[in-house]
């Protein structure tokens, strides 16, 4: 070979993710003509002598749709051209390549799949994958990673045995239209913001090294073939175009994909586009929350209005509800899992249940219907004594659970219809109460005196006194969120910043010290103090910390994402500066920033099962976030 006509320059072109990289080309056209024949030798004898076992798949063709779909919606985000996609689609499914044509126009699409037409008759997609990824790198040019040619007559590229390191290779050549194309940040989208630095190679500061790590990456991590880390390669996410190759080479030995393939695909598009208007009022919004199966979506105001949203139905009203003895506003509600019937509270003893189920579209208390009233005060207490800040429905639907500003909790049977436990918590008020899990046994607590308490109800009346206390935050708890398994939950705080505990951690018996405390303030009308913020617990039992948000004015709500399609992978919580932050649980960062609300968010919601979160804010305005095309990923499980 020439040395002096071996003139390489690199050609990068994008090639639908199918093999991402950029390939040294020799400038030499006789050069160019000797190593395609090479190839294409190569492809000849390698179908000749290397038998391919198809794999047997029930849902093959479904998941082929599948991914014609997901790689179509490519194009619409700019991530490859339809050329590219079209040539794509055509060898997933074993077409003719008719939409395609060479560059040079020196082959035709036939010609091009007669050279990788075995015996009249495709081989298995992924090796069309691999092979097609070798032909464009050779004639075209193709991403970002460099494909010599000597490589390919080494074991790097073989037709069989796709699970070991060459398949690694393959597939993070493939990551083109990867989460860090613009996928997970909404690439063109004003109204949001992917915020939070860069993973490192090496862990950052704030990586959480602990257990709930590891259970979030199992239960949304991809297969150990496609999540091992290429020698000399920094730890990213894997692609949603290697997912789906490793799928149709069944490199799981299943057909199809795990529940954490699913969960890890879908829990990287982020619902961060839009914002979609669902209904504007002219007073604050107080509560969103979706229901259980995500069908409704309820949103409380402080003008005394609970409507509740047919989801499936275009957001069609499916109850206004006017409630009845309000004071001041809707502090919270909550629906039955059955959803049947809902709970509102507001700053009185009184609880108001509603039937969801009636014929009837506007329910105003006592009226046109009867919302039923649980009196969770006694005779001591007199009328109105105290407020109810926060209220929610069992799992099993027969008991309510409620904190209110006298520091105390209830537990109200409605089977029975009477309060069965009143409990003395705090040393002040209890601003938010929660179910550690299914069972009920457990009930989490948090309070302006700063601390979290864990009680359990069956061991209540002998000790009465708390499980345990967590110390960690320096002002008072706005809002708590079970993780479900009675183990780990996260709280809200007016200091600024979210925690996240393991109940596992707790002390027997914790006061509020303040002594490290030298400033006074009212995050009702008042700035956080600067000297503050740098502030920590000399006892912090947290396992984590996460700011970045403003907790003022308002009892102001985090959550965890979904279980069902993220694996609760992030946190994410409303603001007084008026954004949506979501927080990645593990590394700490914040990946996202939703703007568009001119007021305190106060309350949001992330649906339990498709990429669509939505806020609700003090201006009045319920919007939805979605990502493009999540229909697509509804077949995914």
């Amino acid at each position: 070979m020439d040395k002096g006509s071996n003139r390489c320059t690199e050609v990068r072109k994008a090639s639908a993710g199918v093999l991402g990289g950029s390939v040294m080309v020799p400038g030499g056209s006789g050069v160019v003509q000797e190593r395609r024949e090479m190839l294409w030798e190569y492809v000849r004898k390698s179908g000749q002598t290397r038998v391919m076992q198809p794999v047997q798949d029930v849902h093959r063709e479904a998941q082929r749709k599948e991914t014609k779909s997901i790689l179509r919606s490519c194009t619409a985000k700019g991530a490859a051209t339809p050329k590219q996609v079209s040539f794509a689609l055509d060898l997933i499914s074993g077409g003719v390549l008719s939409s395609c044509a060479h560059k040079g126009g020196e082959m035709e699409p036939r010609q091009l799949a007669k050279c990788i037409h075995f015996g009249g008759k495709w081989s298995s997609p992924l090796m069309r994958l691999r092979y097609l990824g070798c032909c464009l790198a050779v004639l075209w040019g193709a991403g970002s990673e460099v494909v010599r040619m000597d490589n390919l007559k080494t074991s790097d590229y073989p037709p069989v045995a796709w699970r070991g390191d060459s398949f690694n290779k393959m597939g993070h050549s493939m990551s083109r239209l990867d989460i860090n194309s613009d996928l997970l940040c909404g690439s063109g989208m004003s109204t949001s913001e992917a915020g939070g630095s860069s993973r490192s190679p090496n862990k950052p500061l704030n990586y959480l090294d602990h257990e709930i790590a590891q259970l979030t990456k199992l239960k949304s991590g991809p297969h150990d073939h496609l999540s091992r880390v290429l020698p000399g390669k920094r730890e990213v996410p894997v692609s949603t175009v290697k997912m789906l190759a490793g799928r149709e080479g069944n490199y799981s030995g299943r057909g199809r994909f795990s529940t954490a393939d699913c969960r890890h695909i879908l829990s990287r598009y982020l619902p961060v586009n839009g914002p979609y208007f669902v209904d504007q009022m002219t007073s604050r919004a107080y509560v969103s929350q979706f229901s259980a199966d995500g069908s409704l979506f309820v949103a409380g105001f402080q003008g005394s209005n609970i409507i509740i949203y047919n989801v499936d139905k275009g957001w069609k009203v499916q109850k206004n509800i006017r409630a009845k003895s309000l004071r001041w506003t809707i502090t919270d509600t909550s629906l039955s899992a059955d959803q049947r019937c809902l709970v509102y509270a507001s700053m009185s003893p009184i609880l108001h249940v509603v039937n969801v189920e009636s014929a009837a579209t506007e329910s105003v208390a006592n009226i046109t219907e009867i919302h039923d009233g649980l009196d969770l005060s006694t005779d001591e207490d007199g009328a109105y004594s105290f407020g109810i800040f926060s209220v929610k429905f069992s799992t099993d639907g027969r008991e309510l659970v409620a904190g209110s500003n006298d520091d105390s909790i209830y537990v109200y049977d409605l089977e029975a219809n009477k309060l069965s436990i009143r409990i003395a918590a705090h040393s002040s008020d209890v601003n938010s109460v929660c179910f550690a899990d299914e069972s009920g046994y457990l009930i989490y607590s948090g309070s302006d005196d700063n601390l979290c308490k864990v009680w359990d109800r069956r061991c209540l009346k002998a000790k009465g006194k708390p499980a345990g206390v967590l110390m960690g935050h320096l002002e008072g708890i706005t809002f708590l969120d079970s993780h479900g398994d009675a183990r780990y939950f996260i709280s809200n705080s007016k200091d600024q910043s979210i925690k996240l505990w393991d109940i596992r951690r707790m002390s027997s018996n914790a006061t509020s010290n303040a002594g490290f405390r030298n400033y006074e303030w009212d995050y009702r009308w008042m700035e956080y103090p600067p000297q503050a913020r740098g502030l920590k617990h000399p006892c912090d039992q947290s396992l984590a910390t996460y700011k970045g948000h403003s907790v003022l004015r308002t009892l102001i709500r985090c959550h965890f994402s979904p279980a069902y399609s993220t694996g609760q992978r992030y946190i994410y919580t409303g603001s007084h500066d008026s954004y949506i932050y979501i927080y990645d649980v593990v590394s700490g960062d914040q990946v996202a920033r939703l703007e568009h609300h001119k007021s305190t968010v106060r309350d949001c919601s992330w649906h339990p099962q498709h990429p669509m979160l939505v806020s609700s804010s003090f201006d009045g305005d319920i919007v939805r976030w979605e990502f493009p095309g999540n229909g697509l990923m509804k077949g995914c499980f």
